[in-house]
């Protein structure tokens, strides 16, 4: 079946299909792989922010509808942080194999390899 990501479609990609009513799917882990191979074909979206401060003195950073939408984001959804190196913050959705901890399990016990810290 056809794989589509940024305007590329990828052909005759390998996933699974029911048998009882034909619906088509991807497993993630064959999502990930066919995104890999089309975002290294189409150059990156790269935007240029300035942090700003909303109530409470926070930092904040706007993103725009088209930079969601280009990593099939939408709003309410999570997201994960990371530093990637200096000067350099890498931004994730949270995918649904991730495990939703709450502060006191955090504390309790040792969380899974993926977590979700609440805000």
């Amino acid at each position: 079946m056809d794989y589509e990501a940024r305007g590329v479609i990828v052909k005759d990609a390998e996933g699974l299909r029911c048998p009882q009513c034909g619906l088509e799917a991807f497993t993630s882990p064959q999502a990930r792989n066919l995104e890999k191979i089309i975002y290294s074909l189409a150059p990156p979206i790269r935007l240029t922010r300035k942090i700003s401060s909303a109530a409470g003195k926070k930092p904040v950073i706007y993103l725009p509808a088209e930079l969601l939408e280009a990593v099939g984001g939408r709003i309410g959804d999570k997201v994960e942080l990371c530093v990637a190196g200096p000067g350099r913050i890498m931004m994730e959705l949270a995918s649904a194999e991730d495990v939703e901890v709450s502060a006191s399990d955090y504390a309790a016990k040792k969380p899974p390899l993926r977590t979700v810290m609440p805000a």
